[in-house]
């Protein structure tokens, strides 16, 4: 385990082409998120606002938050919600497999160069739709069943939940289901990025790779909670508003979402180092995983 944290941190620290599928995937759904909380807030508008002709001429606006108005809104709105967050996780799964592919190329002794990898996206969109479409009816579920129904029962208790109560039912939540999310999808990440016909991974790299996951998860979690907090603070200091700070969201989502720069390269390095069957040509493992992530790369009987 420690020599898997000491190479991830050096290839962390002297290759920083590792981050850009991260950054990049993070900058999308930065702006994959800030339009669909412009979308729903122009849902609920819609639906809740409704303009009257006045007989004496002019236009009365009127508003309407009764329980059927915020039903429909909200039905409108969970499409675009869950079409966001499917879309952004998408974004994050592709930003893995490149990451996998320039971390394969390192370990050739090749240069990594993301224009050589990004035509892979092309070759794996239904590995890439499937894997992402477990993750978050995993996620739905998890969140459901830890965080949603827990709380809901702290709100409508016949006692009043401190906030000290409901806030650790939250964080305790989001590590529990975030632990669980990390065993279950950490071997399956793994599988996306080697060839489909390939043996399975080893026990053994299945628990790094599970172990991993849950740290960088647990750190996201925290660093999420102290990011909350430190907003807070500022808003009570500076006495400036949640919007003005929004600004700084997508400063303060790399921030947080750092630890997982860390875990695509922890499970790229799992999934390359484990070994592979070797072909009946002679072709070493590392060189096929990279085949198989990159056929457009490799012609028949072609070096790259």
């Amino acid at each position: 385990m420690l020599k898997l944290w000491r190479k991830t941190i050096e290839f962390f620290r002297t290759y920083p082409i590792l981050w850009v599928p991260y950054l990049c995937a993070d900058l999308a759904t930065s702006c994959l998120t800030w339009l669909r909380q412009v979308s729903t807030h122009a849902i609920f508008h819609w639906v809740t606002t409704k303009h009257l002709h006045s007989v004496l001429g002019g236009d009365a606006v009127t508003t309407n938050f009764d329980h059927a108005a915020m039903v429909k809104a909200s039905l409108l709105a969970i499409p675009v919600e869950w079409g966001t967050r499917y879309a952004n996780a998408c974004f994050y799964t592709m930003g893995f497999i490149l990451t996998a592919v320039l971390v394969v190329m390192i370990l050739r002794g090749e240069k990594p160069d993301l224009a050589i990898a990004l035509p892979t996206l092309r070759t794996t969109p239904r590995r890439i739709f499937r894997f992402t479409l477990i993750f978050c009816a995993l996620i739905l579920v998890l969140t459901a069943l830890m965080i949603a129904f827990p709380s809901s029962y702290l709100l409508n208790a016949k006692y009043h939940a401190s906030q000290l109560l409901y806030s650790v039912t939250i964080t305790g939540g989001e590590l529990l289901s975030t632990s669980c999310s990390a065993w279950i999808m950490a071997p399956l990440a793994i599988a996306l990025i080697r060839p489909i016909d390939a043996t399975a991974v080893s026990a053994e790299r299945k628990k790094l790779g599970r172990i991993f996951a849950a740290a960088a998860g647990t750190a996201a979690v925290v660093l999420d909670q102290l990011s909350n907090q430190l907003i807070i603070q500022l808003i009570r200091l500076m006495r400036v508003s949640h919007l003005k700070l929004d600004i700084f969201q997508p400063l303060v989502s790399l921030i947080v979402n750092f630890p997982f720069i860390l875990l695509f390269i922890a499970l790229a390095l799992i999934a390359a180092e484990d070994p592979l069957e070797i072909r009946s040509d002679g072709v070493p493992g590392t060189r096929r995983l990279l085949e198989a992530l990159m056929p457009l790369h490799f012609g028949q009987g072609r070096e790259p």
